[in-house]
């Protein structure tokens, strides 16, 4: 037997933290499924804890998908480049309750991909900037619109980021709409005209 002096015990200690924190960072490289178009266009395969969605209804699945986002985004800033924004709690109402009535499979998608929320922002593509019509209040400065690929199940789906920009030009999630399913040629050939990387735009100040 034999005694170690507190230093050393101090650098064992940090040696083992800081190969716990490497496996936690490949675990988490693992599960941010990005994959690319031929093209080279990124796009979010979902395969991240789909089991739960799995033989439930659209209530249930609903109700999975808005636990979901408040578990795992509610009060975070996800994405990267110009598309990063900050998660309200209203997101998970607003994600899961569509204001105009979605198509079934297509509803489904939307919902199994909100664990892979953090991957559709971070792959998104910024296609415009819009003035509010006058309906969100907080909207003062208006709406920045990404487009965004996802495939779930072996179908692609194209859909709209709306971010919300308020008085001080800080950044705030606030749902996926527009999606629709296409084939992977259509979405090849729709997502290379005329979209700039997520990345190459500006970013407003993130709400903290």
């Amino acid at each position: 037997e034999f005694d170690l002096d507190w230093e050393t015990m101090r650098e064992i200690n940090n040696y083992y933290d800081n190969i716990e924190l490497e496996i936690e960072r490949n675990r988490a490289a693992d599960r941010f499924a990005v994959a690319k178009l031929p093209s080279g266009r990124q796009y979010v395969h979902v395969d991240v804890d789909q089991a739960q969605f799995d033989g439930k209804t659209p209530r249930e699945q609903r109700r999975i998908a808005e636990k979901v986002i408040l578990k795992k985004f509610r009060n975070k800033v996800i994405g990267e480049g110009g598309a990063r924004s900050f998660v309200q709690k209203t997101a998970a109402k607003e994600y899961t309750n569509p204001a105009k009535r979605l198509d079934s499979e297509v509803y489904e998608a939307k919902l199994r991909t909100s664990p892979e929320l953090d991957s559709l922002l971070a792959t998104a593509k910024f296609t415009g900037h819009n003035a509010d019509d006058g309906r969100h209040e907080k909207a003062v400065g208006g709406w920045d619109h990404y487009e965004v690929v996802f495939e779930v199940g072996g179908k692609y789906f194209t859909g709209r980021v709306n971010i919300l920009v308020d008085e001080k030009g800080r950044k705030r999630f606030h749902d996926v709409t527009k999606i629709k399913e296409e084939t992977l040629s259509q979405v090849d050939a729709s997502t290379t005209q005329g979209h700039s990387a997520s990345t190459g735009m500006p970013a407003h100040e993130v709400l903290q």
